[in-house]
């Protein structure tokens, strides 16, 4: 990121540009001006170098991993599903690309996909707070709000700081008709977000 907040971002692309343009084939330039790109938001061309380096070196799971996370930040859900699930069959245990393609579910209200991946995610990696919080997200989507609640809690509980889980639990707690705990909830995701 530090190109992005240095302004060195258009910089790195050009001595990339130059590198690839020197070596069409070099593989590592491509992959890196593709990271410059996706860390400014620049996802179409991201995705681009992207292709271009599994063109070049099939199979290669950090350029799946990243182009599809090019794609979920574009809103592509179908392309970064297919690119996470690709990484989840070349290395299964990879927590995050379980919680990618489940937050990808989630976007297309998938919910029961959405919790299926996140808990897998769990499993790997457990004490991810970000995590149980999207799990949350999707039971919430499901109308299971107790479950909700257990997961938003659980978040709070690893980053007790974070008013995003705290704003979760107090929606499932309406939902569920306790305004006292609802209320409690907001007033505490208020104070964290000053």
């Amino acid at each position: 990121m530090a190109c992005r907040e240095s302004g060195h971002g258009e910089r790195a692309v050009a001595d990339l540009t130059e590198a690839i343009q020197l070596d069409p084939y070099l593989v590592q330039a491509r992959i890196g001006r593709a990271m410059v790109y996706l860390e400014n938001a620049r996802l179409g061309e991201a995705i681009a170098d992207y292709c271009e380096a599994l063109h070049l070196q099939p199979g290669d799971l950090a350029s799946i991993f990243y182009r599809g996370t090019a794609y979920l930040h574009k809103g592509d859900r179908a392309a970064a599903i297919a690119d996470f699930s690709e990484v989840i069959r070349l290395n299964p245990g990879l927590a995050v690309a379980h919680a990618n393609r489940g937050t990808a579910h989630a976007c297309n209200r998938d919910y029961d996909l959405a919790i299926v991946d996140f808990t897998e995610a769990l499993r790997l990696d457990p004490p991810a707070a970000g995590i149980y919080e999207n799990r949350g997200h999707a039971h919430a989507g499901t109308g299971n709000h107790d479950l909700a609640i257990r997961d938003y809690t659980e978040a709070i509980r690893l980053d007790p700081e974070n008013p995003s889980p705290y704003q979760g639990r107090s929606k499932s707690y309406r939902e569920l008709g306790d305004e006292e705990n609802s209320t409690r909830d907001e007033r505490r995701a208020q104070e964290r977000s000053r």
